[in-house]
């Protein structure tokens, strides 16, 4: 009888596992424990597609434009228009989805402003009038910004710190992959010629199908998207902790491949401070308001010197490497001719400037006074672009293995002192190929640091700002380039070496900016 006091059934104790002990972690602490593994590859795939999709949106049409002059009767200044309409539409957004993919989540708009942005592309090809077209190129842009930069964080918060800056680092890689295909696409079609007339003054040509097939990247990534979850960190950020751990529990065991998650012993996700004003009312004065809180919150301390610093970064980099890759084919094309025609081996790349432009008038205008229109393209364009495309490659893919184990503002300022100097040396050089391997080195060393800030930025703003800050800053960003290319026009024919200088002044500024920027998270 007494012995019946002592039993003990230690197996219930020790064994049944629905008595295991249960835990409480962080996101982060959660994805660290599980590791990196099948979805955090997914997520990066997806992003690398739809980076790359991001740069054959904004920058593609520079290898259409050539062949559709006819087609769309395109002036110089139309030309100019068109190139530059794209980032005016990612301009006039960019504000407006960071808001929207802090609040209503980063999958929902990536996926809505790709559809939006692939329609418009798939209208444009088969609009004859140059107006319509270049009003789906801004729908286009507008639609752009809504994945380009909200990305960065979706892939940012499925990675866990110590690999973070690397994996942001690697899938800017599609900016160089992207930059390679482009051309090597544009070589393959444009060399065919052939047309297909689908209703009255309207003809199927090569570049529209060029444009299609730009388009490929965002609708696989698209896709793609559609398998994956949101972002937990988004999740906890607007207190669905019990959908956050859902999909936490998703990724252990996609990365496992276990049919269920017993032995992942979390039952609850440790909730993240959050600023977001929950309004109860609607109505559009509701929404502004709330955009405006949201804003309002990137200008206060903590937050107002680094999204400040990110702004300065990025319109440094696109100021520079914008302005200048677009008109380095042109310059590159006027030094060809130069030698071509004057027979000047030594000429400098300033001195096209001195050159009466007549001499720099193609085939193409003097036909068209003669009401003949010629559109062929040099293919040889392509080729080049393909080299400088291999660059970028070859470049990020170096940042990607040496982001880790240096601090980033050392990063920063070596790839911005390495610019600074490629931009002085350049006015001095008069052989074609070292002039080449200049401006490549000039844009990319500039260009380059935009995975770097976009990294910082992952790392210093909260869950509930951080599309936002990323929006806005490369906002700023889209905003060198558009004031940078309306100006090299007119500044390069005025004051070359100066405006060279100038742009490697900018290079040293941002150097010290970047030193504002904290070191990164361990």
């Amino acid at each position: 009888m007494v012995s019946n006091i002592y039993e003990i059934n230690f197996t219930d104790i020790y064994f049944d596992p629905q008595k295991k002990s249960k835990r409480i972690l962080s996101c982060e602490d959660a994805i660290a424990e599980i590791g990196f593994g099948k979805v955090q590859i997914l997520v990066l795939f997806a992003a690398f597609l739809i980076l790359a999709n991001t740069l054959a949106e904004t920058m593609g049409i520079s290898f259409v434009i050539p062949a559709a002059v006819c087609d769309l009767n395109l002036t110089t200044s139309d030309k100019g228009l068109l190139s530059g309409m794209t980032f005016l539409g990612v301009m006039s957004s960019s504000h407006l989805f960071g808001f929207l993919a802090d609040t209503k989540g980063r999958r929902v708009v990536v996926l809505w402003t790709l559809l939006g942005s692939t329609i418009s592309t798939f209208l444009s090809v088969f609009m004859k009038d140059f107006t319509i077209f270049l009003i789906l190129r801004f729908f286009s842009g507008f639609c752009v910004a809504g994945y380009s930069a909200i990305m960065y964080a979706y892939l940012g918060e499925f990675s866990i710190n110590k690999y973070r800056a690397s994996i942001l680092s690697w899938v800017t890689t599609a900016v160089g992959f992207s930059s390679t295909v482009m051309p090597l696409l544009a070589y393959w079609i444009m060399s065919y010629e052939w047309r297909i007339e689908i209703y009255e003054g309207y003809q199927f040509r090569p570049w529209r199908l060029l444009i299609l097939l730009y388009s490929i990247f965002g609708i696989a990534g698209g896709i793609l998207l559609l398998f994956l979850k949101e972002s937990p960190k988004y999740l906890l950020s607007v207190r669905k902790d019990e959908e956050a751990l859902e999909v936490i529990k998703w990724i252990y065991r996609t990365n496992t491949g276990k049919s269920d998650d017993n032995d992942f012993n979390v039952h609850k996700l440790e909730s993240e401070a959050s600023e977001i004003v929950m309004r109860n009312e609607t109505g559009m004065k509701a929404f502004l308001m709330s955009v405006y809180d949201q804003t309002w919150t990137l200008f206060k301390p903590p937050h107002a010197k680094y999204f400040l610093t990110c702004c300065c970064l990025h319109l440094g980099i696109f100021a520079v490497s914008g302005g200048i890759a677009l008109f380095m084919p042109d310059i590159l094309n006027k030094l060809a001719i130069a030698r071509k025609t004057l027979g000047y081996d030594n000429i400098h790349v300033c001195d096209i400037y001195d050159i009466p432009k007549e001499i720099f008038l193609n085939s193409n205008e003097t036909l068209m006074e003669q009401s003949v229109c010629i559109d062929n393209v040099d293919l040889n364009i392509y080729v080049q672009s393909v080299f400088v495309g291999i660059g970028y490659l070859i470049g990020f893919v170096v940042l990607s293995i040496i982001i880790n184990p240096y601090n980033r503002t050392h990063i920063l300022v070596f790839n911005y002192t390495v610019a600074a100097i490629s931009g002085i040396v350049l006015t001095f050089l008069t052989s074609s190929s070292a002039i080449v391997a200049c401006f490549t080195i000039f844009v990319f060393f500039t260009g380059v640091n935009v995975p770097v800030v976009n990294s910082a930025a992952v790392d210093i703003f909260p869950t509930f700002l951080r599309s936002m800050a990323i929006c806005c800053a490369m906002m700023f960003g889209r905003f060198g380039t558009t004031v940078s290319t309306n100006i090299l026009g007119v500044v390069l024919e005025k004051s070359c070496s100066g405006t060279f200088y100038s742009f490697s002044g900018i290079c040293v500024l941002c150097c010290i900016v970047a030193f504002v920027l904290p070191r990164p998270k361990k």
